[in-house]
């Protein structure tokens, strides 16, 4: 590996065995940001890299994360980050793509164990594709159920004037 690598361990511990394999070994070059509650265990494992501890409870945040690099616990940039993923595409891990697109580029490594390079456009418009999204499809829904609604209804009117109610003879 060359440069500075952050790893995000987004994932489950074996993610982290697996990426390391992939890598060929965790060298000292590499920080791994992880919440405190795995951070021993990382140490252990891995010491030759150095384990960031994410103090913050809840999910990686782009602004959290800004401000450990302000604190000088993360680089504020890296030659490679890597976001570990539980699935093959990514899909869930917006909130960490987001954060991790801030320190330099990324890579998600997915179930396959395979690299994937993020285009940093691509998570921004899915960000602001589901920002703007969210409010046109709530409206959507109250819009289905309403003309739904009405033409329940309507039938329900048409069919007492015919006298063709069901379970009526």
């Amino acid at each position: 590996m060359n440069g500075k690598t952050l790893i995000i361990r987004s994932a489950s511990m074996e993610r982290l065995d697996a990426c390391a394999a992939a890598l060929g070994g965790i060298g000292g070059q590499t920080d791994i940001l992880t919440h405190a509650h795995f951070a021993q265990s990382i140490r252990d494992n891995y010491p030759s890299a150095a384990v960031v501890e994410y103090p913050f409870t809840g999910n990686f945040s782009p602004v959290k994360m800004k401000r450990l690099a302000r604190k000088g616990k993360l680089a504020r940039r890296y030659d490679r980050v890597i976001v570990l993923t539980g699935n093959i595409s990514g899909a869930g891990h917006l909130n960490v793509l987001r954060a991790a697109i801030c320190f330099g580029p990324v890579e998600i490594f997915n179930v396959n164990n395979k690299f994937l390079a993020k285009n940093p456009v691509s998570v921004a418009g899915e960000f602001w594709g589901r920002i703007l999204l969210s409010p046109a499809l709530f409206f959507a829904t109250i819009l289905l159920f309403a003309v739904g609604g009405v033409v329940l209804l309507g039938c329900a009117a048409h069919n007492a004037q015919r006298g063709t109610w069901p379970g009526k003879k």
